[in-house]
């Protein structure tokens, strides 16, 4: 068996046109000239420190790819055989690891699939175009000028770092979940932990003026009922008792003395509303055709009708 071993990683290529200089056409309108900008960055695999943060049961990473700490870099072995070696957790299958899985091709596979993306300008003098492939050209659009050769883009070298980041993070959390028996599985960190309570807190001040007000409330209504007692019976202030007691003439047949409790039964037999009162004199007539103020009233339902917005009613 031959075992080479060797550090190995994922190269990200972007290569754009940032703005700062103007694509130009040749003067026989055969050549386009300008300037793009590459930017490669190569990712290695290791053992890194993330500071995170754990809400209702969800981990997400805390900080940026500049506070990471990373302790130790990760050997990736590439063995030419069907029986692999376990070499420990300080080491990674390469994409060419004969008779398993890549761990390295998986994450290459995931950048594939996310950023993979190109903008190519098709020329064709005054019907030049400019086509897009992939979300992530049509991301990192910065202007979409008339013109095609006007076009530019920010660097999107950023924005795959930070997602390979976060799927690498997510990755080692699930593959520690679902191998409990690995080095470091399972781990304890020191961490600082809040929890929101509501707490009341009473102001004396207001509580004070709270209840001065209150009981300033309850003498007030209070007046108006003093000296009850003098009645001579009992009432409940209902507003059938009340219409009784100022003489509506829908209770004339009842006795002046009904307790009130009785009120509502005497009537129940009766279609009562609170309406315009109207004189019956040979036709249906209201107050006001007889030349008087209306008056408004308790009564039975057809002797009086509903009130008329803007008049003005007597006693």
């Amino acid at each position: 068996m031959y075992t080479k071993t060797y550090v190995a990683g994922i190269q990200l290529n972007a290569t754009f046109s940032d703005g700062s200089e103007t694509f130009t056409v040749d003067s026989e309108g055969e050549e386009i000239r300008g300037r793009l900008t590459s930017h490669v960055c190569t990712l290695q695999g290791g053992i890194v420190a993330y500071k995170v943060t754990l809400n209702d049961g969800t981990v997400s990473l805390l900080s940026n790819r500049s506070e990471d700490e990373f302790l130790t870099p990760m050997q990736v072995l590439s063995i030419d055989h069907l029986n692999l070696a376990d070499n420990g957790a300080s080491t990674l299958r390469s994409p060419s690891s004969l008779g398993g899985y890549s761990t390295i091709g998986g994450f290459q596979y995931a950048g594939d699939v996310l950023f993979s993306s190109t903008a190519t300008l098709n020329f064709g003098g005054p019907v030049s175009s400019t086509v897009l492939d992939g979300s992530l050209a049509n991301q990192q659009l910065a202007n979409s000028s008339e013109s095609e050769y006007h076009q530019s883009f920010t660097d999107p070298m950023p924005v795959m770092l930070d997602a390979l980041r976060d799927i690498a993070f997510r990755a080692s959390v699930r593959a520690a979940k679902d191998n409990a028996s690995l080095p470091d599985a399972a781990q304890e960190v020191p961490y600082t932990g809040t929890d929101e309570r509501t707490v009341y807190v009473t102001d004396r001040r207001y509580l004070a003026a709270a209840a001065v007000i209150s009981l300033v409330s309850v003498a007030a209504v209070a007046a108006t009922l003093w000296g009850w007692w003098e009645l001579g019976r009992e009432v409940s202030g209902s507003p059938l008792e009340i219409a009784k007691a100022f003489g509506a003439p829908l209770f004339d047949s009842m006795g002046s003395n009904v307790p009130w409790d009785k009120i509502p039964k005497e009537v129940a037999r009766e279609k009562i509303q609170y309406g315009e009162r109207v004189e019956r004199g040979g036709r249906r007539s209201s107050f006001r055709d007889l030349g008087r103020p209306g008056q408004l009233i308790f009564e039975r339902d057809g002797d009086v009708k509903n009130p008329t917005a803007g008049e003005l009613y007597g006693e």
